[in-house]
């Protein structure tokens, strides 16, 4: 196995911040990277699998707020040029040339994940607590309940349209809030509503309104959590 957590900093201009002389980083560390792995055929070296350590750059936390959870299906962050992923590119090459078992790691996993062959050719993300905000929650709650994305509004953010009681913040509670409810409570049998081990967030959560419509505070879910994969 080849680990390698391959970064040169070049100095940045006078005056600017570490990460801000982008271009120049993508160049030296992707000719790094790449004549490392064109070197090891010169040394009659083939190795079994490659892991590449990188970090949280993947996710695009050095230029701002960054979309958390951070998992490995998200996009590329194309505000500015990244050499984590002409490496990953550049590893990926290598792989279909020489046929060979490369892994691609973002953070710092247990070694022993590299050396499984149930493991190969894939990402994984070490990080943990980050929290799950409403970007990534309300349009899969609303796929729970068969919303389509067509359907899904976003939550009002007129201020004046809430009332606070107790630091709790809730919804006017209207004649067509209440006309609703009497709906919902008729179809699905709901007879209350409110909110009285290592899991993804959002299958928890899935879990936990599915018991909520057991004891009859929810209506049914229409759907399973997707994992934060």
């Amino acid at each position: 196995m080849l680990e390698r957590n391959v970064t040169l900093q070049p100095k940045p201009e006078p005056g600017s911040g570490a990460w801000s002389n982008a271009q120049q980083l993508v160049d030296v560390n992707s000719a790094l990277l790449d004549n490392f792995l064109n070197a090891l055929p010169l040394a009659n070296l083939t190795p079994k699998c490659v892991l590449l350590q990188t970090g949280a750059k993947n996710y695009g936390v050095h230029l701002g707020r960054a979309r958390s959870p951070y998992v490995e299906s998200d996009p590329r962050v194309t505000l500015e040029p990244n050499f984590y992923y002409l490496q990953e590119d550049i590893l990926w090459k290598y792989y279909h040339r020489r046929s060979k078992q490369c892994r691609d790691e973002c953070a710092a996993p247990p070694r022993s994940a590299v050396l499984e062959s149930s493991t190969a050719n894939q990402k994984f993300n070490a990080s943990d607590g980050c929290p799950l905000p409403v970007n990534r929650l309300w349009p899969e709650l609303a796929r729970w309940y068969g919303i389509s994305d067509s359907d899904v509004g976003r939550p009002e953010t007129d201020e004046s349209k809430y009332t606070v009681v107790l630091g709790a913040a809730k919804t006017p509670l209207g004649p067509e809030n209440a006309k609703a409810w009497k709906e919902i409570m008729k179809k699905d049998g709901v007879t209350y509503f409110g909110f009285t081990g290592y899991v993804d967030t959002l299958e928890s959560l899935n879990f936990a309104y599915d018991e909520l419509y057991k004891l009859k505070m929810l209506p049914p879910l229409k759907a399973k959590a997707q994992p934060l994969t």
